[in-house]
């Protein structure tokens, strides 16, 4: 009879605990994301990063650049969230990011990665939008690839660094070269000369060396447009000697072979 309400008073104290540990942990609040340590949220990084869930580390990535900008190992995490961005498509955000990256840490042992992402941030840029009328961002390209090819330090890249420069260039120049055919067409010779002046002063020389062939039909174009058959026969026996493959070559005897009489013999 006596052990009865010893036990009875156990239990009651047990059920009294078991509720004060209930309570206590539903009171007890979850830091939010703005309370956080740099090491809660690099836990959360890597947590997010681990389970392939990279959106779910991209909030707690942009609170460490935020909030711990003077931390040493924040470089480290700048790039992560630059390269998150570039993955997510948010091309404009992760160039910024890359910009700031270079302008802060340029004896960084990432450096070289970071312009190399930066002139990719650009380049996907320009695909995302017509530039009939404003090639600005293309030129952009083009000076963001030169400064990494003038740079002797960066090597990783110098291939696809060149490449996207080259094709940046051909894009120019197919803009350039509209603007020459619009005026051949509308016959402002004047004008398409003083436009072809331009393109050969820009894109000549052995930098540009893949664009001669383009420049050489060019000229012959405009000289077979003025009737000057003598100038026109000169320049396509040079374009044809020097590319005799190129595409150039093929359109540029296309139209010279047109004009000439039966029985003409070159």
């Amino acid at each position: 009879m006596v052990i009865k309400p010893i036990a009875q008073k156990f239990f009651s104290l047990g059920l009294l605990v078991g509720f004060i540990l209930f309570f206590g942990a539903c009171g007890k609040k979850e830091k939010t994301i703005e309370e956080m340590s740099f090491k809660e949220l690099v836990v959360k990084v890597d947590e997010a990063l681990e389970m392939k869930r990279k959106e779910n580390a991209i909030p707690f990535l942009e609170q460490l650049v935020a909030a711990y900008p003077e931390h040493q190992q924040i470089a480290d995490y700048k790039l992560k969230l630059a390269d998150l961005y570039l993955k997510d498509a948010r091309h404009e955000a992760a160039f910024v990011l890359y910009e700031n990256f270079g302008n802060l840490y340029p004896s960084h042992p990432q450096a070289s990665y970071a312009h190399y992402q930066q002139i990719l941030a650009k380049f996907y840029q320009t695909l995302k939008i017509s530039e009939s009328c404003d090639s600005s961002l293309t030129e952009q390209v083009v000076t963001l690839c030169s400064a990494y090819l003038e740079n002797p330090v960066f090597k990783e890249h110098r291939q696809d660094v060149t490449d996207i420069e080259s094709t940046c260039h051909h894009r120019l120049l197919d803009k350039e070269v509209y603007v020459f055919s619009s005026y051949l067409r509308q016959g402002k010779m004047d004008s398409a000369k003083s436009r072809l002046a331009y393109l050969k002063e820009k894109y000549s020389g052995e930098k540009h060396k893949d664009l001669e062939p383009r420049l050489l039909y060019l000229e012959c174009k405009l000289a077979h447009k003025e009737h000057n058959q003598t100038q026109e026969s000169e320049l396509f026996n040079k374009l044809a000697d020097a590319y005799p493959e190129s595409e150039f070559t093929h359109m540029a005897q296309g139209f010279i072979e047109h004009q000439r009489p039966t029985g003409f013999i070159a």
